[in-house]
C-alpha cells in the first residue's frame, strides 16, 4: 500500500505528459519495489494453493508431480528472471530508474 500512496503521489493516474522528469524517476523508484512486493505476493500464493492441493490429493503420483511443480519454483532459475524482468521492466537497473536519458 505504502508503495501505491508513493506512486500516486509523484504522478500515476495523471496524463504522463504531465510528470515531470523527476517525478518520472520517483516512479521508477517506486515501481521497482512495488514489482518486488507483487513477484513475493504472487509466489506465497502459489505456494499456498499448492500445499492446499497436497493436502487434498490422494494418489502418489499427483503428490509427487504437486512436489515437483512446486520445487520447481523454489529454483533460483525461475523466480529470480520473473521477478528481474518485473522489478527491472526489461531495462538495466539504472536505465529504468533513470526514464529521462531515454526520452
Amino acid at each position: 500500500m505504502a508503495c501505491f500512496v508513493g506512486e500516486t503521489q509523484n504522478g500515476i493516474g495523471r496524463f504522463s505528459a504531465a510528470i515531470s522528469p523527476i517525478d518520472r524517476e520517483n516512479i521508477g523508484h517506486w515501481q521497482f519495489y512495488h514489482s518486488i512486493i507483487v513477484t513475493l505476493g504472487i509466489t506465497l500464493v502459489k505456494f499456498s494453493v499448492g500445499f492446499f492441493l497436497l493436502r487434498l490429493v490422494t494418489k502418489k503420483l499427483y503428490k509427487w508431480a504437486l512436489i515437483a511443480i512446486l520445487s520447481k519454483s523454489l529454483l533460483p532459475e525461475t523466480s529470480l528472471p520473473s521477478s528481474l524482468n518485473l522489478s527491472n521492466r526489461c531495462f538495466t537497473l539504472p536505465v529504468a530508474w533513470l526514464l529521462k536519458r531515454l526520452f
